[in-house]
Parts: structure tokens; C-alpha cells; sequence
């Protein structure tokens, strides 16, 4: 008599032992990414960023900044300003960097650019910093 066929052997991630090896692999991966996000955005908290000036003359516009650092690392600041109109309308945007803050410094930043629309008056805005 012939020898009986062997069973084919099932693929492991097919199983439960894989099924829950995934699902534990999926949830730790999941906070992982949350914990980074989480620690990105108490670090950005801790770059305080002000406006202290504003001057639009025609188809120019200059901000000034200062950026401090009241956190307990030294690190770099990517801004992200609006120009507006003296309406409130967006007119252009632009942005900056200060780069290494040593904990507890304040940086002084001064960013221009060309508008898309001239205006003599307007308001210059952090939209966000990174």
C-alpha cells in the first residue's frame, strides 16, 4: 500500500499564533508613531515664537521675529508666516529658520519677501512652527 499524502503545511501568518503575532507587531508600531508625534509637538511647544515687526511698502514685505527656546535642548525652528492685507486676506507667504537655539536663548529672525499683491498696510501671522 502506497504511504498515505502528507497534510500541507499551513503558512504561519494564516494561524492564530500569526494572526496575533501581527496584531501585536500593528499595536506597537501604532504607539511608536503616536509616542513620536506626541514628543514632536512638546518640543514645538517649547519654541516660542513672537512677531515684533511687521512693515509692508508696495510689492515688499519684511517680519521680525524672535524665537526662544524655553526648553532644555538646544534646536532649530522652521516658521511658517502669513502676509495679510489690511482686509485680513492672505496675500503671500514665506518662511524662516532658526537653526540650533540654545536652550533658554531667544533668537532674532528678519524675513522678506516680494508679494503677489502690492499693499502699503497689512498684518504680518506665525502660522506654525516646527
Amino acid at each position: 500500500m502506497p504511504p498515505s499524502p502528507r497534510p500541507a503545511k499551513q503558512n504561519f501568518w494564516t494561524t492564530w499564533p500569526g494572526a496575533a503575532t501581527l496584531a501585536v507587531i500593528l499595536a506597537l508600531l501604532a504607539v511608536s508613531v503616536w509616542s513620536g508625534a506626541r514628543e514632536s509637538r512638546a518640543r514645538t511647544a517649547k519654541m516660542l515664537v513672537e512677531v515684533t515687526s511687521c512693515d509692508f511698502a508696495g510689492r515688499t514685505a519684511k517680519v521680525g521675529l524672535t524665537v526662544h527656546n524655553s526648553g532644555t535642548t538646544a534646536r532649530s525652528a522652521q516658521v511658517a508666516i502669513e502676509f495679510r492685507d489690511a482686509a485680513g486676506t492672505r496675500i503671500d507667504t514665506a518662511s524662516a529658520t532658526a537653526r540650533e537655539v540654545a536652550p533658554g536663548d531667544t533668537v532674532t529672525l528678519e524675513e522678506s519677501t516680494l508679494l503677489d499683491v502690492p499693499t502699503e498696510s497689512g498684518t504680518c501671522h506665525v502660522a506654525t512652527v516646527r
